[in-house]
């Protein structure tokens, strides 16, 4: 992993924070989870989401990771999200 950094597919649209699912369609995020200091669309230019290591943040020597907004010219790993098939173990 070159930065450590994963694209969790959210991204600011029209200055609103979304997930974007899989057919591309935006919904309003309920959830966060931000680093410290973020969202701060530094120079005006980051849109998309990702989740990295919080570099200041070791509590007690334990990584913590945070989400941070980035410029969409960076190039990151991604977290993809697939429908389970349900088995059922059980034979019921």
């Amino acid at each position: 992993m070159k930065h450590g950094c994963w694209w969790i597919g959210a991204r600011r649209i029209d200055g609103k924070i979304q997930w974007i699912d899989q057919d591309s369609f935006p919904f309003e995020m309920t959830y966060t989870f931000w680093s410290k200091g973020q969202p701060d669309n530094a120079a005006g230019k980051e849109d998309r989401i990702h989740i990295c290591k919080n570099n200041n943040d070791a509590t007690n020597g334990i990584e913590t990771y945070g989400w941070n907004d980035h410029n969409s010219d960076r190039i990151d790993s991604f977290i993809c999200e697939k429908k389970a098939n349900v088995v059922d173990v059980f034979g019921k």
